[in-house]
């Protein structure tokens, strides 16, 4: 149907005569200049055909041409209104795209004046510059209109591709501008991957089969270049071509240049063009099977009889070579030894297919790789070849002389040669896609001790170091292997050059490591397993360690980052103080109160904390680690959390170590009579002044004092902080008897307590919380506790990075070293010995006779809530994250009900409590009731005025609204037809006024508590706990 604009054109052109309609069409192209005479071009072009008129086809060609650099798209839509005017355009974008390749070609060095002079030389060369833009530009316009009108997916395609544009494309992918190259291989294997369905014509197939096969034939012999994964790309779409005719398929398979040239990709190839040639064998094998097609020589046999057993036997070799030779993991839902069994057949069934493939049944044969002595020759050969001495394993081969050069005493190269061979292989571990095997040696090589010792006289040198270690750090979160050898060399590097801690950027490196630690993926986990079991099969395997794959495990790595923190207070003690500071800072910034479960923190941070504060304090005077004990103390009276408490603690005591006279601080904080402000602190400083006096540095005046403050703390209103003061008394009682102190030993309000404290249960068998936090100041402020002690078994869960055997191995490797590593006793802590095992047994798993009570008169012991202890903080998390019980008092605006409302929803398990505004959470009224409720659970902010939304939002997701009010329509809770929805959102009402008429109105249950007294009401804390528990009882 044709539009309107051109039923009024067809219109105006019949009042014209039929002898001037000629000239009239030629008047009105003349004409034609903008993109608004788009609509009159494709008018004139429609009525050109069958009836050409030359000089107007000039006129709509020069309109096109115009056009087509601004607007490819339109230009390429009209073309497709005319076969001839398409064929013209092409040739015209062709000629273009000829010219700008050419001339790209051309320019390859300087332009130099005529006249010599210098300024005019600059001029020349920017305006050399400014044409070649201008050229890949036009370049880069060309291609997107080849792609418009040549591409048969799109609206304006056409079917045709002439030799000449075809050999365009050619030479566009030869172009050493990325730009072009990309919009070439765009454009070619677009067009490449629909042809074969869409031409009709053999000749054309034969044609663009022959010269793709003999372009390809031609680029692969230059291997290494920069286009060499362009050609497999090109043979991967071309294969369609070649299987189009079975008979010419079978021909090239049967030609020892195509099997030849995919052995050489394969053995010398980056990861990206082994990639692609195992997809051209897929789908050649794929293709010859389908086809029937029958081949017999060195390196491919098939036919319809055994197609079958050869394709199976294919996909096999090609996946077993992308998992160990590519590094692909094995895909889940495998069971480790069903994987580790299948990798042992895999690894044979590989050796016996690449014998076939690889070799063509003969040795494979490489070139002998070249003995370099020196690392001038190194050099030299890598400018001779143009790093091509450096490609596939001739990277392994050149990293390994380069370590042995550099391991010899003395060094025969200059820095300038040293750098220009390492920029060489860096180049080349980018190019070849990070091969694990040279990756994992680099370390040693940049950071070896010469190469750092030469770095320092030689600033390009340095730089490359710098941007060595920049560069190989962002590898670790991908390449779990690559982060021992980095640290390992990077600690060697520092304690023999401490200057060197700027160029490698240590600061950096401590904060990132701290807060992100590196840690595996999930498939390295997998790989690691397979690993270990393929060792176990058969002395054959048993080599096939981690170690065998990837070196010394992540945990060597860990203890050289440690030891290295443990070195800088003797490296660099202003490094020292600058780390202690920016560690400090977002701990001391942090939002009060904090919630129980941060992302940000981890162990590993507080274990860098107190590293550096053992090496602070050492050389920090009186005011300093004053400062520091309330900083840490502050930092520990806020801490939810129990690992991080006992790092904290820790800390103090070891501040305390240093200035004695700061425990004063401690007494002063036990001698408080408020045990309700924040009684795990007072708890937590308990421990801290019962460690102090059992130790070296505790006298009987310090074990007086706190004497004194135990015996009132261990009766405290408080349970915490009575059990913390009862736990602390045996093991106080104990040193003091050991130490003879009789101000101790003979005061009989200790005596008559103790004898009580002995006659319970939970001191006879101690928990594994308080087995894992024992600490004893005098044996156990090692490195091992820090780094693999009990304490780790707190919360939050998780597991050491490190055992002390890391460490030794670690001390392995400097085994004939002449590196000098004197650690200060005083200053950095010692490794020690292993450190003690966490304990797991909880009161559950004791002999029944153990958990009853041998006299049955015994009166009952007070006991709290224990649902606390039934699970980890992530245990509860998640049941919380599964709660669909939801609690709202925006309408309360009492504090001290608020604080109720908080306790009461966090206990029977509401996953979040919605208030009117959450500043309401720093009130003391609120803090007072709701003690830490409001930690443990989500409470959100939710205005009155936004109830009616969040309750139509809400409903939509399969909630329902419950009023708690005493209305003529509400149900009685406890009656058999109260039933409350399992998606329940709770709505209480404010204290005098009740609920609003409104809120009512959107409510779709109301209940209330049945009352036998005369009182008017409950206080809507107690309300909500009788609904709650109901509630809980329902939806057990």
């Amino acid at each position: 149907m044709q539009n309107s604009s051109d039923s009024g054109l067809d219109r105006l052109l019949a009042h014209v005569p039929n002898d001037e309609r000629r000239t009239t069409l030629r008047e009105i192209a003349s004409t034609l200049d903008s993109e608004s005479d788009i609509v009159l071009a494709k008018w004139i072009i429609s009525k050109l055909e069958g009836d050409a008129d030359a000089t107007t086809e000039e006129y709509v060609l020069a309109f096109l041409l115009r056009l087509y650099n601004d607007n490819p798209e339109a230009v390429s839509t009209l073309c497709a209104e005319s076969d001839h005017i398409s064929k013209c355009m092409l040739e015209s974008v062709a000629v273009d795209l000829e010219a700008c390749l050419d001339r790209l070609h051309a320019i390859n060095d300087p332009v130099t004046t005529t006249n010599g002079e210098q300024d005019d030389g600059k001029i020349t060369v920017g305006v050399q510059h400014e044409v070649e833009s201008n050229m890949i530009d036009k370049a880069v316009k060309c291609l997107h209109f080849l792609v418009q009108i040549l591409d048969p997916k799109s609206k304006a395609g056409t079917n045709f591709l002439d030799e000449r544009v075809q050999e365009l494309l050619f030479k566009a992918l030869s172009c050493s501008r990325p730009q072009i190259v990309g919009n070439a291989k765009h454009m070619i294997t677009r067009w490449l991957s629909s042809t074969t369905f869409n031409e009709k014509d053999p000749e054309v197939l034969i044609s663009i089969r022959d010269r793709t096969w003999a372009w390809i034939s031609e680029k692969q012999e230059s291997r290494f270049s920069l286009h060499y994964p362009i050609i497999f790309l090109l043979w991967y779409y071309g294969i369609d071509f070649w299987a189009a005719n079975p008979g010419e398929f079978q021909s090239l398979l049967s030609s020892d240049t195509y099997w030849t040239c995919l052995q050489n990709a394969l053995v010398e190839g980056d990861t990206e063009v082994r990639r692609s040639v195992l997809l051209i064998i897929r789908k050649t094998v794929h293709l010859a099977s389908e086809h029937n097609v029958v081949v017999d020589n060195g390196h491919f046999q098939i036919s319809p009889q055994i197609k079958a057993e050869v394709k199976g036997s294919f996909e096999r070799f090609c996946t077993i070579f992308e998992t160990i030779v590519l590094g692909r993991q094995i895909a889940s839902g495998i069971s480790t030894k069903e994987m580790g069994e299948e990798n042992v057949r895999k690894l044979n069934a590989l050796h016996e297919q690449y014998g076939k493939l690889i070799t063509g049944g003969q040795p494979l044969q490489t070139k002998a790789q070249p003995h370099w002595s020196r690392i001038e020759d190194m050099r030299l050969d890598i400018q001779s070849t143009k790093s091509a001495c450096l490609k596939g394993r001739g990277l392994n081969h050149a990293c390994h002389a380069l370590q042995q050069m550099l391991d010899l005493p003395a060094l025969q190269a200059s820095a300038e040669e040293l750098l220009e061979v390492l920029e060489a292989i860096w180049e080349q571990i980018e190019i070849q896609d990070y091969p694990k095997a040279a990756l994992i040696g680099l370390p040693s090589i940049y950071l070896h001790l010469k190469c750092v010792q030469r770095s320092s006289a030689n600033e390009e040198l340095q730089m490359k170091l710098s941007f060595f270690v920049t560069e190989y750090r962002k590898l670790v979160a991908g390449r779990i292997y690559t982060w021992t050898p980095l640290m390992v060399a990077l600690r060697q590097a520092i304690i023999a050059y401490p200057d060197f801690a700027l160029v490698a950027d240590l600061e950096s490196i401590v904060k990132d490591t701290v807060r992100s630690p590196p840690s595996p993926k999930p498939e390295f986990i997998m790989d690691l397993a397979v690993a270990n079991q393929l060792a176990s099969f058969s002395s054959e395997t048993s080599t096939l360690t981690y170690e065998h794959y990837y070196g010394k495990n992540e945990g060597v790595g860990w203890a050289a980052f440690f030891d290295l923190l443990n070195s800088i207070i003797q490296l660099d003690p202003e490094l020292n103080r600058n780390l202690l500071e920016e560690l400090l800072q977002p701990w001391m910034q942090q939002r009060i109160p904090p919630t129980i479960v941060n992302k940000w923190k981890t162990t590993e941070w507080v274990q860098a904390l107190l590293i550096l504060l053992q090496g602070r304090s050492a050389v920090e005077g009186h005011d300093g680690a004053k400062t520091y004990t309330q900083k840490i103390m502050y930092l520990l009276s806020v801490e939810p959390l129990p690992r991080y408490r006992f790092l904290f603690e820790w800390m103090i005591c070891l501040l305390i170590q240093q200035h004695e006279d700061l425990m004063d601080l401690v007494v002063e904080v036990l001698s408080s009579i408020d045990h309700h402000g924040n009684p795990k602190y007072l708890s937590s400083i308990v421990r801290v002044a019962v460690t102090i006096v059992c130790s070296k540095l505790g006298t009987e005046d310090a074990a007086e004092k706190v004497a004194q403050r135990l015996t009132g703390l261990a009766a405290s209103s408080k349970i915490i902080i009575r059990h913390e003061a009862q736990w602390a008394l045996p093991t106080f009682w104990r040193h003091a008897q050991a130490q003879d102190w009789k101000t101790i030993t003979e005061n009989s309000a200790l005596i008559g307590l103790l004898d009580y404290m002995h006659s319970l249960e939970r001191t006879i068998v101690p928990s594994a919380e308080r087995e894992n936090s024992r600490f004893n100041f005098d044996t156990d402020q090692t490195m091992s506790t820090l780094l693999c002690g009990s304490y780790l078994a707190l919360e939050p869960p998780g597991k050491p990075q490190l055992k002390l055997g890391d460490y030794q191995r670690l001390m392995e490797t400097e085994k004939g070293s002449t590196l000098k590593h004197h650690q200060d006793t005083k200053a950095s802590l010692p490794w020690g010995t292993e450190p003690r095992l966490p304990a797991h047994a909880s009161y559950k798993d004791l002999p029944s006779e153990k958990k009853q009570p041998a006299n049955e008169d015994l009166i009952a012991l007070q006991t709290k809530g224990t649902s606390h202890l039934s699970g980890t903080i992530a245990d509860i998390k998640s049941k919380r994250h599964n709660s669909t019980l939801l609690v709202v008092g925006s309408l309360v605006d009492n504090p001290y009900n608020l604080g109720g409302l908080s306790r009461v929803s966090e206990i029977f398990g509401a996953a979040a409590l919605y208030v009117a505004s959450t500043k309401v959470l720093t009130h003391k009224d609120f803090e007072s009731v709701a003690v830490s409720s409001h930690l443990h659970f989500d409470v959100r902010d939710l205005p009155v005025a936004d109830m009616i939304d969040f309750f139509t939002m809400m409903r939509l997701k399969g909630y329902a609204i419950v009023g708690i009010e005493q209305t003529d329509r509400s149900k009685i809770l406890g009656q058999a037809d109260t039933v409350l929805p399992k998606k329940t959102i709770l709505v209480l009402g404010a204290e005098k006024e009740g609920m609003p008429a409104t809120i009512l109105g959107e409510c779709d249950l109301l209940v209330e508590i049945p009352q036998r007294g005369s009182t008017r009401s409950m206080n809507v804390q107690t309300a909500a706990s009788c609904v709650l528990f109901d509630y809980c009882r329902q939806h057990t």
